[in-house]
């Protein structure tokens, strides 16, 4: 699960995160905070890096163009509602205390992909790697500037090139179009 603006950032880490979860956050400001539901489980490295990837694709690294950025995983109870100086921090903020782990040099990239399942597609959009294993073919997006429904509709043109005629709604290219970051973006080199 990820927040989407600062009253949800709030609630994942107030309310959702439990004991033995993980939380992610990119290092850089205005980015979503990423809950791994855990439950002290050991989580696997390769859904650490997926969900680093939301935080930054999610986080202003997309905005700017970065190509690449930083993430920092903790525990929920290191999220504190009070700076080390005493400050109350704004809604959807928090000061993290203690060790955090960092994941390095993570790309800010998305994908789209489709899934072909009794003659009828569904199309996926999030990290990379989940999509690529749920999915028949796949293409990259990354941060760009051109419009999110452009993007949404070159990544059907080049899934179906693949995989023959998805024959999409517009609600499905509108649902995909609001998971663009930032409302901009463009298709990355590489494909599945």
């Amino acid at each position: 699960m990820a927040g989407k603006d600062a009253a949800t950032n709030e609630l994942l880490v107030k309310k959702h995160a439990g004991p033995g979860d993980l939380l992610l956050h990119a290092e850089i400001p205005g980015a979503p905070f990423v809950l791994i539901k855990a439950g002290g489980r050991e989580v696997p490295e390769s859904t650490l890096e997926e969900a680093a990837q939301v935080a930054i694709a999610y986080s202003r690294a997309w905005k700017y163009g970065l190509g690449h950025a930083a993430a920092i995983c903790f525990k929920p109870e290191q999220a504190k509602k009070v700076g080390p100086h005493g400050e109350k921090l704004p809604k959807g903020a928090f000061y993290i205390v203690g060790k955090k782990e960092y994941i390095r040099k993570v790309k800010p990239l998305l994908a789209i992909g489709a899934r072909i399942s009794g003659g009828k597609a569904e199309l996926l959009i999030g990290p990379v790697g989940a999509v690529r294993s749920a999915s028949d073919a796949y293409v990259l997006v990354g941060p760009g500037d051109e419009d999110a429904r452009e993007v949404v509709l070159k990544a059907v043109r080049a899934l179906e090139a693949k995989l023959g005629p998805l024959d999409v709604s517009k609600s499905e290219l509108e649902r995909l179009r609001a998971l663009i970051p930032y409302g901009r973006g463009r298709l990355a080199p590489g494909r599945g």
